[in-house]
């Protein structure tokens, strides 16, 4: 029973990783051909990357030592502010690693907190997603055309 179990949910995997090939094989993804345009890498859209980032931010807590304790910490940091930390890192840098953002980081909170602060900033389009070559770590830049003046709509 345990084996037909198995095979069985073997079976709707494989479905699902066949309906997933489909789709795939109808997006194709444009190359920029710019003259001053980097030639390894490649840029996603955030609909196709947001499951490689959500892999990404479970590899980044999976590597934090899980708390024995837990301790309430009242705290004013808003996603705002924090956005406007990492624009300043961009600002300084121009790029970041995604795992490097989460090194040092005090607490689990400013963890999720600095992951919403992604989330949020890629929405308004602040950020740029790349990644050199498939399965390599995600790297954040700000987009062509950033500018720290631009509001942050909510």
């Amino acid at each position: 029973v345990q084996a037909l179990i198995e095979y069985r949910k073997f079976k709707e995997v494989a479905g699902d990783l066949k309906d997933r090939e489909s789709t795939e094989r109808e997006i194709y993804a444009r190359t920029d051909f710019s003259p001053g345009a980097p030639a390894s890498r490649s840029e996603f859209v955030m609909d196709r990357t947001l499951v490689h980032l959500l892999s990404a931010f479970r590899d980044v807590l999976a590597r934090i030592e899980p708390e024995t304790f837990h301790r309430v910490e009242m705290t004013d940091m808003t996603v705002d502010d924090r956005i406007a930390e990492l624009e300043d890192v961009l600002e300084d840098q121009g790029e970041i690693e995604f795992a490097q953002l989460f090194r040092g980081l005090p607490a689990r909170w400013m963890i999720i907190l600095t992951f919403l602060a992604l989330l949020e900033m890629a929405r308004l389009r602040r950020i740029t997603l790349m990644q050199d070559r498939p399965f390599e770590s995600l790297v954040f830049r700000r987009p062509q055309d950033w500018s720290s003046e631009k509001e942050i709509v909510s």
